[in-house]
């Protein structure tokens, strides 16, 4: 198959840039010509690669054997000289549609993948329309949960998702996909991610010092000394990701007298943040900094370290699912891992701190980190030790030639096997978009699925979002029964189906309110004159019952969740354009403040009305209030232009 995909490359800096590669190389290697139309020439040099001469052949692979090929082109770079236009932008879109459409129609390309929705998607869209070549789409975590917050973005994406001849995701994201108007038959499993036992294993040459020294970007002349422990991290630096919580724990190590390597593969985003934090914390004569790697060199980078950190806590965005602890632990090198990621992996089970692992629950407890790391310091071969076992973990992870069956599968779009098609009895179907009603009936669901089916008309409506909905209802009118079936107070069973309800509104594309204001920061002054208005996309419930503690944890507390009465709860439902489940619980204060937010008042209107609450925490509630979609500000123009 003749394949046109459009997307992220090396030198893009990236798990995105990465999982194309290595998508293009498998196809390839399956006797596929993979054309790659990427503006990957034009990254900026903080999020660049370090591509040397010896990888040509890594960054266009050929298989002679099968046939197969990746070739990559780059549309003309920006000149303002020849691209000129005001205001001044950089027209990928533009330029990645027309050379999509030429390579398509020079190649005859039979398909399109198109990965991430800016402006990838969306050139792909293009092109697809302009030649009549369909398009798989596919999606990563940033783009579906930030990008996609925004209602301009959201109403182009989701045109294009609609339209899409497949959209490949998590089978756990199908619900979000389905409430945007996404056909069932169009979703398609997304591939797992590759590791190639060739790149990523043991086996994989550690860097030398030389070549340390030549990679180094920091300009410190620091040369590692091979005889000491290192410890390192790598990908884009920043506080969520945990960067400056390792430099304060090495300081606590460094204050104690130990000897060690720093090594930061994170390229030049926060340089100058990364050099200073290092020269503060004392950390100058043992760190190097070094710019990123294309993705087959990332082992050898891991197999220098004694132990490599990741330790992302409270990341922004819930769906992310780096790969990163997979890569360390499938070379056998010692992992030191956060607990917000080990909850992440669907293997945690398996992992047992200081037995394949280290693992710190909060990284932000330096005393902590600084202890996991001081076992690695103080013991290089305990540490060792720790890295092999997690390496026979590593063994069991998906082969390449699994991701490789994946994605020729996912390729095979005119395949009606190759869907996610509805589950085929109804109690599936209801739990999938109910999970938590499920939960709570436990083993009397398909009873209680069953007499709702009895009861239903003969000709049940196809949305399946309706279908949930009228469960809900019957279910309401047969309170006592089916409070009885899952052995609750009835009471209790009326909260948590209003509050099902709520999350099947929220769960479900309508339409949005714009901030014609979103990104505007407004001194206090002129916030007082601002009028705040409650959005069209919430819904605020009052419940006797706490039913959040059923509804919004991770783990299933069922019988916990069943409170008394009296000990109630306010949320308010909030519809986000990429229609993420987001619920605010309200105190009484922040609930009758949203309700004053009619668009008739001005903020010192509600500051006054709220008296004798301090002013600085109704403005912070706003403002909270806004930055979660529930509010809107008018009528107002800022003191300057944003």
């Amino acid at each position: 198959m003749r394949i046109c995909f459009i997307g992220k490359y090396p030198p893009i800096e990236g798990g995105v840039s990465a999982q194309n590669y290595w998508a293009a190389r498998a196809l390839a290697s399956r006797g596929h010509q993979v054309f790659v139309v990427t503006n990957a020439n034009e990254v900026e040099a903080r999020f660049r690669q370090r591509l040397e001469d010896g990888d040509a052949e890594h960054y266009e692979p050929q298989f002679p054997d099968s046939g197969g090929a990746v070739r990559v082109l780059n549309p003309e770079p920006m000149t303002p000289r020849r691209m000129t236009h005001i205001p001044l932008s950089n027209p990928f879109v533009s330029k990645l549609t027309g050379l999509a459409t030429a390579t398509i129609r020079e190649h005859d390309c039979e398909l399109i993948v198109a990965y991430y929705f800016e402006p990838y998607v969306v050139a792909g869209h293009l092109a697809s329309t302009f030649t009549g070549t369909p398009m798989l789409v596919e999606h990563a975590g940033s783009d579906l949960d930030r990008l996609m917050r925004l209602p301009e973005l959201a109403a182009v994406y989701k045109e294009i998702l609609r339209s899409a001849a497949a959209v490949a995701t998590k089978p756990s994201l199908v619900r979000r996909f389905l409430g945007m108007g996404v056909e069932r038959n169009a979703l398609r499993a997304g591939p797992p991610y590759p590791l190639p036992r060739s790149a990523f294993s043991p086996e994989a040459e550690p860097m030398s010092p030389a070549e340390i020294a030549a990679a180094s970007i920091d300009g410190s002349g620091v040369q590692l000394d091979p005889a000491l422990p290192t410890i390192g991290m790598y990908g884009k630096p920043g506080d969520r990701k945990g960067t400056f919580d390792l430099i304060a724990a090495m300081a606590i190590l460094a204050g104690r007298g130990l000897r060690f390597n720093a090594l930061f593969l994170s390229g030049e985003s926060q340089l100058d943040r990364m050099r200073s934090e290092i020269r503060v914390a004392g950390l100058a004569d043992r760190s190097t900094i070094l710019g990123f790697v294309p993705p087959w060199r990332v082992a050898r980078f891991i197999r220098t370290c004694t132990a490599v950190c990741f330790l992302e806590r409270d990341f922004p965005i819930g769906i992310h699912g780096p790969v990163v602890p997979r890569e360390v632990l499938s070379c056998g090198t010692c992992l030191v891992l956060s607990g917000e990621i080990l909850e992440k992996q669907s293997y945690a089970h398996r992992l047992i701190d200081q037995e394949n692992v280290l693992t710190v629950a909060d990284p932000k407890e330096h005393e902590k980190l600084a202890a996991q790391l001081e076992l690695v310091v103080r013991d290089p071969d305990e540490a060792a030790r720790i890295g092999a076992a997690g390496g026979l973990l590593g063994t069991e992870f998906d082969t390449f030639d699994v991701f490789a069956d994946a994605w020729e599968s996912l390729v095979d779009i005119t395949s009606s096997a190759r869907g996610m098609p509805a589950p085929p009895h109804l109690p599936d179907l209801l739990a999938e978009l109910t999970p938590k009603l499920a939960a709570l009936f436990g083993a009397a669901w398909s009873d209680v699925v069953a007499g709702f089916a009895a009861t239903r008309d003969a000709t049940p409506p196809a949305d399946e979002f309706a279908i949930a909905e009228a469960f809900c209802d019957h279910l309401n009118r047969h309170l006592d029964q089916a409070a009885a079936a899952a052995a609750v107070p009835p009471a209790y069973l009326a909260d948590v189906l209003r509050y099902q309800r709520g999350r099947l509104w929220a769960s479900q594309d309508g339409p949005y309110d714009r901030d014609v204001h979103a990104g505007t920061r407004f001194s206090t002054p002129v916030l007082r004159r601002m009028v705040p208005r409650r959005t069209r996309t919430t819904l605020v419930e009052s419940f006797d019952h706490d039913v959040t503690e059923l509804f919004c944890q991770p783990s299933d507390p069922v019988r916990a969740a069943v409170g008394e009465a009296g000990k109630g709860c306010v949320v308010c439902f909030v519809r986000y354009p990429n229609l993420e489940h987001r619920e605010l619980r309200l105190n009484d204060g922040t609930r009758r403040l949203l309700g004053l937010c009619d668009g008739t008042r001005t903020v010192g209107d509600i500051v006054a009305a709220l008296a004798p609450a301090p002013e600085i925490d109704v403005v912070g509630a706003l403002v909270r209030l806004r930055g979660e979609g529930a509010v809107v500000l008018e009528n107002a123009v800022p003191d300057r232009a944003p």
